[in-house]
C-alpha cells in the first residue's frame, strides 16, 4: 500500500478557489494538512483557473476564447517544466471533467445541437462527471511523492490518462531543393500518416529524428 499523501508544512496556492473544482481542490489540500491561500477574483466564469482543458487539447464547438487562453496553459506547462528541472520544480497540466462553473452556467449561448454528438453509453458515465472524480488526480500531481513533469493529464469520468503531443514520421524533402505546394500535395498522405510518431519534449528534441533521417539518407546513397 502507497504511503499516504500529506502536505504538512506545505503552502497551497489555489486560483479560482471560491467555487467548483478550485474550492474542492483547496478543501482537500486542507484536510491534507496544507496551509491553503486561496485566491478568486470572483464568481464569473471568465475567472483566473490554472487548469487545461480538452477544450483546448481536442477542440469544442462555441468556446474558441476558452479554448485558446486553455492551450496557452500547456505552453506554459511545457516552458515551466523545462526552466525549472535544474530547481527540482515539476510542472504538469490537469484537463479536468467536473462540475465547474462553465458547465453549470446557463447564461452561455450555447448553439443548437452543440451537444447533438454525445456517443451512446453517456448515461453509464454521467454519475462520475463529478469533481470528487478529478480532485485525487489533482492532489497526486502536486504531492512530492509525484515525479513526473512536462506532462498533461486527463481526469475525465473516472478515467485517467496521460495525453501527447506527438510528431508524425512525415515527408522527407529533397535538402538541396525547397519544396513546392505541389510537392506537399503529392506527399500529403505520408505527412498525415500518424502510424509512427515521435513525442518531443523540446523544440530541441524535435529535430532528433529529422536529423537521424537525413543521416541514414546519407547512409544510403553513399552505398
Amino acid at each position: 500500500m502507497s504511503e499516504a499523501i500529506r502536505f504538512d508544512g506545505r503552502v497551497a496556492i489555489v486560483t479560482g478557489a471560491g467555487n467548483g473544482l478550485g474550492r474542492d481542490y483547496a478543501l482537500n489540500l486542507a484536510a491534507r494538512g496544507a496551509k491553503v491561500v486561496v485566491n478568486d477574483l470572483g464568481t464569473d466564469t471568465r475567472g483566473i483557473l490554472l487548469t487545461s482543458s480538452a477544450s483546448a487539447l481536442f477542440g469544442m464547438p462555441w468556446q474558441s476564447n476558452y479554448a485558446a487562453a486553455k492551450i496557452g496553459l500547456v505552453g506554459l506547462v511545457n516552458v515551466l517544466a523545462l526552466e525549472g528541472a535544474q530547481h527540482g520544480i515539476t510542472a504538469n497540466g490537469l484537463l479536468p471533467a467536473g462540475s465547474g462553473r462553465l458547465g453549470q452556467d446557463t447564461d452561455l449561448d450555447w448553439p443548437a445541437g452543440a451537444f447533438d454528438k454525445l456517443p451512446a453509453g453517456m448515461d453509464r458515465i454521467a454519475p462520475a462527471m463529478r469533481n470528487e472524480y478529478v480532485t485525487p488526480m489533482a492532489l497526486w500531481l502536486v504531492s512530492e511523492q509525484c515525479q513526473a513533469t512536462h506532462s498533461l493529464y486527463s481526469a475525465t469520468a473516472g478515467r485517467f490518462a496521460k495525453v501527447f503531443i506527438g510528431a508524425a514520421k512525415g515527408w522527407l524533402a529533397d535538402a538541396q531543393q525547397p519544396p513546392s505546394a505541389e510537392d506537399i500535395g503529392n506527399h500529403f498522405a505520408a505527412i498525415e500518416d500518424i502510424s509512427q510518431f515521435d513525442t518531443p519534449l523540446s523544440v530541441v528534441e524535435e529535430f532528433g529524428p529529422i536529423a537521424a533521417a537525413r543521416l541514414a539518407e546519407e547512409t544510403e546513397r553513399i552505398q
